[in-house]
């Protein structure tokens, strides 16, 4: 997927969803999932009503043709995770994983 910069001013390269295909894409979701920073997890996300999921696919389309991805939803929360056998006073021997809203 691509978005708009200064020299690509419109997504040529992609079309934006169909209703159909982020309702797809939602009835895929694990519900054994940690929520966002927001609160939101995925059971709730799949329950939602069909005009909050065209609610949904016109911002994916409005994200696609204006090239502008909010800041809130870039934002995620970071957990470190230690390495197997390792030390666990060592911050060295952490890996660290992002936890991002859905």
């Amino acid at each position: 997927m691509r978005f708009r910069t200064e020299t690509n001013s419109v997504c040529k390269d992609c079309d934006p969803p169909l209703p159909s295909e982020v309702l797809d894409c939602i009835k895929s979701l694990r519900i054994n999932k940690a929520p966002g920073i927001d609160g939101i997890n995925n059971k709730m996300i799949k329950n939602l009503p069909l005009h909050t999921i065209l609610t949904i696919t016109t911002i994916i389309h409005k994200i696609m043709t204006l090239g502008h991805f909010p800041t809130r939803w870039k934002t995620a929360t970071l957990v470190p995770i230690l390495k197997p056998v390792k030390d666990p006073t060592d911050t060295t021997r952490h890996r660290p994983s992002p936890y991002y809203q859905v």
